[in-house]
């Protein structure tokens, strides 16, 4: 059996202590804790002092008792929001697979990086082989490209000051002004294209926004395929299939029962119908 590191066995000390918490155990002292799983209380009183620093313990100044944080119910709330656009958006994706026969991925602007937080994947045998939870830097490729052009001014000045652009192919854009000619561009037109510019073999993507009742875009619906199937398909079709696809989305988001009530059509440069979006 594989012998823990010393910061693996305080990390493992640390989740113990905090799933010790249940609805029969809500409170508990130092001694409690102390002796529940066998730690001196020098031990339980320094864990609990950094996950009190971190908001996922709190002490009750008069009973002295520890109980969970409002750091937990914050991660919990993250989690939620993670599996309600996964709930909403996957059916949709699964139809927009059927009807392009094309790999379709979901993916989150998350510290600077594209994330796959949903994927459902074509038949076809050549295709992109990103898994859920893979991750890329966000201006690379079409997926990319939609989250950033829809960031607020703040976030993406704040990624391109933040480290060079990194190029994963020549076609990579690494050029920040030439990155925002092309940011433009995306909000413009209201969706994104990209061929080669995340892997070497040429796929091409198509990716558009998906907007949430306040106007922001954390999330992009991106189709993937090779550059022959685009033109045996038609590039407008798809990007109205893709586009469609994300408006409706969008107004399931916004409806849903996270507090989502009204699709606010704002944004940084707003919203254009579907119809519009074959001509970027």
């Amino acid at each position: 059996m594989e012998r823990l590191s010393t910061g693996a066995r305080t990390l493992e000390k640390a989740l113990d202590l905090l799933f010790s918490f249940d609805a029969a155990t809500r409170e508990q002292s130092l001694m409690q804790i102390s002796r529940r799983f066998g730690f001196p209380p020098s031990t339980t009183r320094r864990l609990l002092k950094v996950m009190i620093s971190r908001r996922l313990i709190e002490q009750d100044e008069r009973t002295q008792l520890y109980r969970l944080g409002f750091g937990v119910m914050y991660l919990a709330s993250l989690v939620r929001d993670g599996l309600d656009i996964r709930k909403i958006a996957l059916p949709i994706m699964e139809r927009l697979m059927s009807e392009t026969g094309e790999n379709i991925g979901l993916h989150e602007l998350r510290d600077g990086k594209r994330v796959c937080v949903e994927k459902v994947e074509s038949r076809e045998v050549l295709r992109d082989t990103i898994l859920i939870g893979d991750q890329f830097p966000a201006h690379c490729g079409a997926t990319g490209k939609a989250l950033l052009a829809f960031a607020p001014e703040e976030e993406l000045q704040a990624y391109l000051k933040s480290r060079p652009l990194e190029a994963l192919t020549p076609r990579t854009i690494t050029d920040p002004k030439k990155l925002l000619v092309e940011l433009a561009k995306v909000r413009r037109a209201g969706f994104a294209f990209s061929c080669g510019e995340r892997v070497m073999d040429g796929l091409c993507a198509i990716s558009a926004p998906i907007f949430e009742s306040d106007g922001r875009v954390r999330y992009t619906l991106t189709i993937t395929l090779t550059p022959f199937r685009l033109r045996a398909k038609g590039r407008e079709r798809l990007v109205l299939a893709v586009r469609r696809a994300a408006d409706e989305i969008s107004r399931l988001l916004a409806a849903s029962p996270t507090g989502r009530t009204a699709l606010n059509t704002g944004g940084r440069a707003g919203r254009q119908p579907a119809h519009r979006a074959a001509r970027g």
